[in-house]
């Protein structure tokens, strides 16, 4: 008898063991997004009301404009472009990336082994400039003159309802998923330090023009309150490193989602998950004890 009991306690002891750890893993990656709905928004520039996301082309047309010769007025993907009062992020990729300035100006950077600082282009000197983008083969022309081509694997400009948003300063505080490879994108060229080189990073990949170089995206976050899965920035800048020397710097200007939804760490769902580990216990302790019954009654 009492062997048979030892027995019934040790089958239970091994029951809770194995369901605790074979239930726990899925009920913890089932509590994520099984709470409430919620959603986050992030800083929307009050210069800047442009929203951006990933696209298959762009046809970015630059032509002098008639009121001042000096400037530039543009046109991508058929829109015409709203100055504002800073420059401004049109087109980023790993291949090129164009900003505007508050008074027309063309500012591009390329991805050249060999970066150096470009100036902005001239009105007076192209009065028409275009650039376009598709299947991965992206190309700057002066009229007829090819200035700069390349390759490309991924673009984004403006797009009416995009998921992102331009933003002028750190990003430390923003709404964000745990990963940053569907939040933010940065572009342009380094020149701050000693180590120059045109980068981007988009599509969860940075891209560092100098072969020789490396370059690392430094991402931290933190869990916010009362959600399963949304984040705010803790930590976002990029070390480019030659092998012995490391230059660590924040980009100043950027794209980040609008809004991030997630859930919430809570509802009757959530709660009712949080008690089956309970029920199962209570379970196999109801089935213990009517197990030590029916061999008292033998």
């Amino acid at each position: 008898m009492n062997t048979k009991l030892i027995t019934i306690v040790l089958t239970l002891v091994v029951g809770i063991i194995l369901a605790g750890s074979v239930l726990m893993p899925v009920l913890n990656d089932a509590k994520k997004t099984i709470g409430d709905e919620v959603t986050y928004t992030n800083y929307l520039m009050t210069s800047n009301q442009n929203h951006y996301d990933y696209v298959d082309s762009v046809e970015l047309t630059a032509t002098a404009s008639e009121t001042d010769g000096i400037s530039y007025d543009f046109v991508i993907n058929g829109n015409p472009i709203t100055l504002i009062s800073d420059y401004m992020l049109a087109v980023a990729s790993d291949g090129v990336v164009i900003q505007i300035g508050n008074a027309g100006q063309f500012a591009c950077s390329t991805n050249l082994e060999t970066y150096a600082s470009e100036p902005n282009l001239n009105p007076t000197t192209y009065p028409t400039v275009t650039l376009t983008m598709n299947n991965g083969e992206w190309s700057l022309n002066a009229g007829d003159t090819v200035l700069k081509s390349g390759v490309y694997t991924w673009v984004v400009t403006y797009k009416e309802n995009g998921r992102y948003v331009a933003h002028n300063s750190s990003v430390v505080g923003a709404y964000c998923h745990e990963t940053p490879s569907d939040f933010i994108v940065y572009g342009g060229g380094y020149s701050s330090g000693d180590l120059d080189t045109f980068y981007s990073y988009g599509q969860g990949k940075l891209t560092v023009a100098v072969s020789d170089y490396e370059g690392t995206l430094n991402w931290n976050t933190t869990l916010v309150d009362g959600t399963t899965d949304v984040y705010q920035v803790t930590t976002c800048n990029i070390t480019i490193s030659d092998g012995e020397n490391d230059e660590t710097y924040t980009p100043y200007r950027c794209l980040y989602l609008y809004e991030v939804t997630g859930h919430e760490a809570g509802g009757a769902s959530y709660s009712l998950l949080g008690a089956i580990p309970v029920i199962v216990i209570v379970a196999l302790i109801v089935a213990a004890i009517g197990m030590v019954a029916i061999r008292r009654n033998d």
